[in-house]
């Protein structure tokens, strides 16, 4: 996209700093010594899904509006996204686990590790 609209009046300089961005991150991400590594922030919620759960589905919590946060899944104990049910209501011990760039919304991907 860069290479094609060069010379473009929008230039699509907040796409180089996003990008410069995530390369940044890529490169500490791959070099991380786990040593250095802290626990991410937990949040415990009353949450649901709307529809069956796959990687990178939202998890929708209590309070949340249009604006936000918005909390896309990545991770689940077990690994099993079966245990979850569309619109069953969960309490869930989540983590934030990364910040992501949604526009102007605060976004995040979270890991959940427990629900009941």
């Amino acid at each position: 996209w860069i290479e094609q609209n060069k010379g473009n009046p929008e230039d699509g300089s907040e796409v180089k700093e996003r990008l410069y961005r995530l390369n940044i991150d890529l490169e500490k991400l791959e070099n991380i010594n786990l040593d250095d590594y802290g626990i991410p922030q937990k949040l415990q919620v009353k949450a649901w899904i709307d529809s069956p759960v796959s990687e990178n589905s939202i998890l929708y919590v209590k309070g949340m509006t249009k604006s936000g946060p918005w909390y896309h899944i990545c991770g689940i104990k077990e690994n099993n996204y079966a245990v979850l049910k569309p619109n069953d209501k969960y309490f869930m011990t989540i983590y934030l686990v990364y910040p992501r760039y949604y526009w102007n919304m605060e976004s995040y991907y979270i890991y959940i590790e427990e629900y009941k």
